[in-house]
């Protein structure tokens, strides 16, 4: 479901002297909107992905949580805790890469809507494929969750397309837009996850 976004922020501005001084108690109380959790944690990884690989090998885990945490030591080794390290060290890797998809309009939705189209290859056919994608706007300091996508997925093939990621423009503002897809693939009875982040463009589509 869409969420209510664009919260105001109050900003005290003098003209004489440094110019900006800092917000205002107002502005310091509202100044993290509720969808922007989980911001630095993308800004992080968003970082992180666009000096490193683009794709993402799907990695064995025992959870979500755990392959999270060896994907992030794979990206950023100089920052992972030696526990994380030790998963990533001994990383097992299934059969299939996710791709990242740039974000663009729409032609389907009159060039209204902003879509992403992640891809999953893989060398022989797995028991099933599924993406998770969320779309996030920079709003001031923040990435701000417009909307969550779950995949429908697919079963034993060797490719899935993610095609229902559809953002409904609010307005015609220019709005820096990125995204992440987290997939998750299961082969020979084990469960394997890979992540990767929609670099960020600018659209003009409002959030």
């Amino acid at each position: 479901m869409r969420k209510m976004r664009k919260a105001l922020v109050t900003f005290v501005v003098t003209i004489a002297g440094a110019g900006l001084v800092a917000p205002s108690a107002a502005a310091t109380d509202r100044e993290r909107p509720e969808e922007a959790a989980g911001s630095e944690e993308f800004a992080a990884g968003l970082q992180a992905a666009q000096t490193g690989a683009q794709t993402s090998r799907y990695v064995k885990a025992s959870s979500p949580e755990q392959a999270m945490r060896i994907l992030d030591a794979l990206q950023s080794p100089q920052t992972a805790s030696p526990s994380d390290k030790a998963l990533a060290a001994n990383v097992q890797y299934g059969p299939c890469t996710l791709k990242p998809s740039v974000i663009h309009l729409r032609t389907s939705g009159d060039r209204n809507t902003l879509g992403a189209k992640p891809v999953t290859t893989c060398e022989v056919p797995v028991t099933s494929i599924r993406h998770d994608t969320d779309l996030r706007y920079k709003w001031w300091l923040w990435w701000s969750l417009a909307d969550s996508y779950p995949g429908p997925g697919n079963q034993n093939q060797k490719r899935y397309e993610q095609k229902n990621v559809a953002w409904r423009c609010n307005g015609a503002d220019s709005t820096t837009w990125a995204g992440t897809t987290v997939g998750t693939m299961v082969f020979g009875g084990e469960t394997y996850y890979a992540r990767v982040y929609q670099t960020p463009v600018d659209k003009d589509c409002g959030a």
